[in-house]
């Protein structure tokens, strides 16, 4: 068992020396060495999953992997953290014009741009803002698109979703596929109450596949963005924890 090694080494430092006994003493129950030390392995914990570390831990659970990028499977796919060997592949999407008319940016020029949003996914992730997956195909682990959660707003449970694919994969289903196992992942791991999207009106594809998903169209987001010279309005989408688990 993993826990009172790992656990023992940040308490120790703290001099918590009551703690470090319990989490020394095999005759106490893994579920009460956990909990002396719960406060303060939280700290060190990211809240990408926002794990009860008292709650959800059992005996079988290696606490190393709380401390990893989380990795969600479906079918065909693989969502994984996005990583900067996965430069080449991200510029091959994100320089498509196609991909990026409706996201209210301009194509990327080159590699070095791919790399900066790459390093922008991460920080995410470290400040706890948000969390960005690659998309991979189970046979290969190529990044062919991202989704992710980002805006997030602890204090109103509400966070915002993000996404896009190469063209090479549209009309697969896989976008549906991806975003559906991230929904699910924000409303019963992330405890989200509400899980929001802003779409270009003219995005038809991004359209679909929300609707699909459940989310509810709320209003128009008159001359919401300024971008490449003009401002543009946006659809305010939705999908409610209470909505989700009765069409779930």
């Amino acid at each position: 068992m993993n826990l009172p090694r790992f656990g023992a080494f940040f308490i120790s430092k703290r001099r918590n020396t009551e703690a470090v006994s319990l989490l020394r003493n095999r005759n106490v129950c893994p579920r009460e060495r956990v909990r002396a030390c719960a406060p303060i392995l939280a700290e060190y914990i990211p809240k990408w999953p926002r794990i009860n570390i008292v709650n959800d831990y059992d005996s079988t659970t290696r606490w190393r992997d709380l401390m990893r990028f989380p990795r969600l499977k479906t079918t065909r796919l693989l969502l994984r953290e996005v990583m900067q060997s996965d430069a080449d592949d991200l510029y091959a999407i994100l320089s498509d014009p196609e991909v990026t008319k409706y996201y209210g940016m301009e194509p990327l020029p080159s590699k070095e741009g791919a790399q900066r949003e790459i390093d922008w996914y991460q920080k995410q992730y470290r400040t706890r803002s948000g969390i960005r997956w690659a998309i991979a195909l189970h046979r290969n682990r190529q990044l062919i698109g991202t989704c992710g959660f980002q805006n997030w707003s602890a204090e109103h449970n509400r966070v915002e979703i993000g996404y896009e694919l190469s063209r090479q994969f549209w009309g697969t289903g896989i976008m549906t596929e991806a975003l559906t196992k991230m929904i699910q992942y924000g409303f019963t791991v992330c405890k989200f109450n509400r899980i929001q999207a802003v779409v270009d009106p003219r995005n038809n594809g991004s359209l679909a596949v929300l609707r699909k998903l459940g989310f509810v169209k709320e209003g128009l987001l008159a001359e919401y963005e300024y971008t490449a010279g003009g401002y543009d309005d946006l659809l305010m989408f939705a999908l409610l924890r209470k909505n989700y688990r009765r069409n779930g």
